[in-house]
């Protein structure tokens, strides 16, 4: 019985969808809207397309009609195709922050601009915690960072040393990803250092800045934060 309801099931349904007269259907109403083939309404369910990896998206024969849509998993986006190419269909994605306060910078010690305070944050993927953005999907990422010494807040720096400011990409410096000068300071907000650079990243790559510094005494640096407006780390995807 439940096999003989199911075939007269789809026989009502293809019926329905060769009539001449089924302009368009209604799932969940008895009033489609008359420009819509297709109308699904629902207030507590929502609407699948398939699902599959990126090498089985792309293995798609060739001939894809423009507008066909599917979400890849390895990349937790929708995508569409538009000949000749599949287009990503992705939130708008960046941030820009500055450090919460001044920072003393040990002598030979990485060190972190951690915590932050975030001027916009789009997706919410920044940390300003720990200083940390996380890559809510795969893509090419494009990163800013300046940072400028001082001798003017909790101590004196060593002048003509190496000081470097770095990006990190899970835990390692990305290539291009650090910028290494001698610090040269006269006294108060002296010199600075800035850095800008693009990474592949793939869902749930971790990148953050820091800051390290040379000396051959156990002196330290303190960088101005967010009392100058000289400090920042930002980002933004790019595609």
């Amino acid at each position: 019985m439940k096999h003989l309801k199911i075939y007269f099931f789809l026989i009502t349904v293809l019926c329905i969808v060769d009539s001449p007269h089924a302009q368009n259907i209604g799932i969940g109403t008895l009033t489609p809207h008359p420009n819509a083939i297709l109308e699904v309404n629902s207030n507590n369910k929502g609407m699948l397309v398939p699902s599959m990896t990126t090498a089985q998206r792309l293995a798609i024969p060739a001939g894809s009609p423009n507008g066909l849509l599917v979400f890849d998993t390895d990349n937790n986006s929708f995508w569409y195709f538009i000949t000749p190419a599949w287009r990503q269909i992705t939130a708008a994605v960046g941030f820009a922050a500055t450090p919460s306060s001044s920072k003393t910078i040990n002598n030979s010690t990485y060190s972190t601009l951690a915590p932050y305070t975030e001027s916009f944050d789009d997706g919410n993927n920044f940390n300003p915690t720990n200083g940390t953005f996380t890559a809510p999907t795969s893509g090419m990422y494009h990163f800013d960072g300046l940072l400028q010494w001082s001798t003017g807040i909790g101590g004196s720096a060593q002048n003509h040393v190496p000081s470097s400011i770095r990006i990190y990409k899970n835990g390692t410096i990305v290539e291009g990803g650090q910028v290494t000068r001698i610090l040269d300071i006269d006294g108060g907000y002296g010199d600075g250092l800035s850095i800008n650079v693009n990474i592949k990243l793939a869902i749930g790559d971790v990148v953050n800045m820091g800051v390290f510094y040379v000396s051959a005494t156990n002196t330290f640096v303190a960088i101005g934060g967010g009392a100058s407006g000289t400090c920042f780390f930002s980002g933004y995807k790019v595609y």
